[in-house]
């Protein structure tokens, strides 16, 4: 497993730019041929895929309404995704689709941040852990909410520890581009061995995009609500030369 702490931010700037304590100790995870597939299905509205556990108060499943996961990407901290849990939330996660740039850092804007009173008396995450998936979605493989999508995950969960502020915060991310474009490849390799058939009849031709699960394991109690809030997420990615592999220059990238 691995740990993050933050430590403290300079919050005169416009982003976060704390740097993270990583400790490593020993882990295992079950062997790459051994990963089980999942399907997972995003949402897709204004190029943004995403898919929440729940939501509060949530109308209908095809009705976006006042708190759904579409309110992580506006950059508007008047609005925010809400689980729509009985309790804390524990253990409600959020997915998102980045496309086939390898995310290197992750910025929140936590809580409901629409002013500092309601900040306060919702819940603000206090920790969470990310998982990165490889995702395949085959043509026609859609469903009445989204695409449908194979995926394995990458073998490492990370644990993130927030600070309960209303500036956003950031958390690197350690993967290695290079090494998870090579698990990028692997996954593909093992799906056209696992369905021949599909692979066959799509003419070798599918979409492949990079995803991100985010899943609340802690949170700072609101003094008056039990639901847990998340105003924005945005990445930032590297781009990676397609003729020499290296890492020129680094972008924002909004989700």
């Amino acid at each position: 497993k691995t740990a993050y702490e933050i430590k403290e931010c300079d919050w005169s700037s416009d982003v976060c730019s704390s740097d993270l304590l990583l400790l490593f100790s020993l882990f295992s995870f079950q062997g790459f041929s051994q990963t089980p597939w999942e399907e997972i299905i995003l949402v897709n509205i204004d190029t943004n895929y995403y898919w929440s556990s729940s939501e509060l108060n949530k109308p209908d499943d095809f009705i976006m309404g006042k708190y759904d996961a579409i309110n992580l990407f506006d950059r508007n901290k008047a609005t925010a995704w809400v689980e729509g849990e009985k309790d804390a939330g524990i253990g409600q996660f959020v997915m998102i689709g980045i496309g086939v740039a390898v995310p290197v850092k992750i910025f929140f804007n936590n809580g409901f941040q629409k002013s500092k009173d309601l900040y306060f008396k919702n819940n603000r995450l206090k920790s969470a852990k990310i998982a990165l998936y490889v995702g395949i979605n085959l043509p026609g493989h859609e469903t009445q909410l989204g695409p449908q999508y194979q995926a394995i995950k990458y073998g490492i969960e990370l644990p993130i520890l927030f600070v309960d502020s209303m500036k956003n915060q950031s958390f690197d991310l350690p993967w290695d581009p290079k090494k998870i474009i090579n698990f990028r490849k692997k996954v593909l390799d093992r799906f056209k061995k696992e369905y021949p058939d599909k692979v066959r009849v799509t003419g070798d031709w599918f979409s492949v995009q990079y995803i991100l699960k985010i899943t609340i394991t802690g949170v700072y109690k609101g003094s008056k609500w039990d639901d847990t809030c998340i105003s924005d997420i945005w990445v930032k990615t590297p781009k990676i030369s397609s003729k020499t592999g290296l890492l020129p220059k680094e972008t924002i990238t909004d989700i």
